[in-house]
């Protein structure tokens, strides 16, 4: 069970790695197409 919840920990931070580098990407798309960042 221990094993598991550490499992469940480690997939939980890398979703959330992966949705800030979404977020980060969606920045960078929106300073190219607009020429400033749009919040």
């Amino acid at each position: 069970m221990k094993k598991r919840k550490r499992e469940n920990a480690d997939d939980t931070k890398q979703i959330e790695d992966y949705m800030k580098q979404i977020e980060d990407d969606t920045k960078q798309n929106r300073i190219l197409q607009k020429g400033e960042v749009i919040p």
